[in-house]
């Protein structure tokens, strides 16, 4: 919306997520995935990818058909198909090389044994279900719903405004039938919601239906960030050893929070050795090496949730009358101690 000032361009990316979802729950019920938090998460992390490729098609479309319209539409319907065609297939090769190159990345996951799989193998596999499903409807779905939505033929005033009249009515007729529902959730008179559903449908309907296809270089967004873009990208072109020392810095940077930066400034220290330079007495060096020391690592997550404990035992001659007994008056006792929230007891055999 922000980028192409066009709804019903977003109405098309926005109707490709709740698709691509259901159908990573089909998935997740014909490989016998749980629904956990872990699984859930991994659809949730998928999310911003999944709304991607849809975007990216959908814009390809929108932009290939504005190009038509504004050379006059030549070839009719055909042609208007065919464009839709074009833009798909163009983008379509580095959608899929895309949604590749994240499945891939998971493989090491799949590869894991033991608690480390049960883990984080769901949040895997669920992700590559949500991205390999909107990868499906993107490329298919998209298409299909971009002939629909993002229609070249401009409709009259007069039948605009029937059929924005008729689709308010409809939601005026829908609030009525639900109306004492609508009235003790939101407290407002039955009139009231009528009427501004009423208004809101007919208004929204005729703007939907007053969009027309206008090339990317019309839409203010895309004039600024033209305008901030193409200066920018000329001055880094003529500037290349400045742009080159970012990327460069983060990497640094970024392997010294990682690994230490000791053991990365360990090969700069040799050759200054080597040049009878003590690279320590550099202004900054020693606070360098002391503010990224290294990420602490380990095989698994250390969880300390404040909980305790307390498994006493009994004579194994004492009965199950004398043992729930101890356990009532253990439980109470715990309770009693402020910083104890809840207790938990359980009786059972030791073995």
């Amino acid at each position: 919306v922000l980028f192409l000032l066009h709804v019903r361009s977003s109405i098309v990316v926005a109707l490709t997520l709740p698709l691509a979802v259901l159908m990573a729950f089909i998935a997740m019920n014909v490989f016998g995935i749980d629904a956990n938090i872990m699984s859930l998460a991994g659809i949730a992390i998928a999310i911003g990818t999944m709304v991607d490729m849809g975007i990216v098609v959908s814009e390809s479309i929108y932009d290939q058909l504005a190009e038509w319209e504004a050379k006059g539409k030549p070839g009719g319907k055909a042609a208007r198909l065919n464009v839709i065609n074009v833009a798909a297939a163009e983008v379509a090769p580095a959608v899929v090389t895309a949604v590749m190159t994240t499945v891939v990345s998971f493989f090491p996951v799949f590869m894991l044994t033991g608690r480390d799989y049960k883990l984080f193998a769901p949040l895997a596999w669920t992700k590559t279900f949500s991205i390999t499903a909107a990868l499906i409807v993107a490329i298919t779905l998209v298409p299909l719903l971009s002939r629909l939505f993002l229609a070249s033929q401009q409709r009259t005033h007069r039948r605009r405004i029937l059929i924005s009249v008729v689709f308010a009515l409809v939601c005026g007729i829908l609030v009525w039938s639900a109306g004492e529902t609508l009235v003790s959730l939101t407290s407002i008179s039955l009139t009231a919601l009528i009427l501004g559903v009423f208004l809101t449908g007919g208004i929204c309907s005729y703007w939907l239906l007053s969009e027309r296809l206008r090339p990317v270089d019309e839409n203010p967004i895309g004039r600024l960030i033209h305008f901030l873009y193409e200066p920018t990208l000329r001055f880094f072109m003529r500037h290349k050893l400045l742009f080159f020392s970012f990327p460069t810095l983060v990497v640094l940077l970024g392997m010294g929070a990682w690994v230490g930066m000791p053991t990365v400034l360990k090969p700069f220290e040799g050759v200054a050795r080597f040049l009878g330079v003590d690279a320590n007495e550099v202004p900054g060096w020693v606070e360098a090496k002391h503010l990224f020391p290294g990420l602490e690592s380990n095989d698994w997550i250390a969880l300390d949730e404040g909980s305790w404990f307390y498994m006493p035992t009994l004579y194994p001659a004492a009965s199950f009358t004398q043992a729930m007994e101890v356990l009532q008056t253990q439980d109470a006792m715990i309770k009693e101690i402020p910083e104890v929230e809840n207790v938990l007891g359980k009786i059972g055999r030791v073995d």
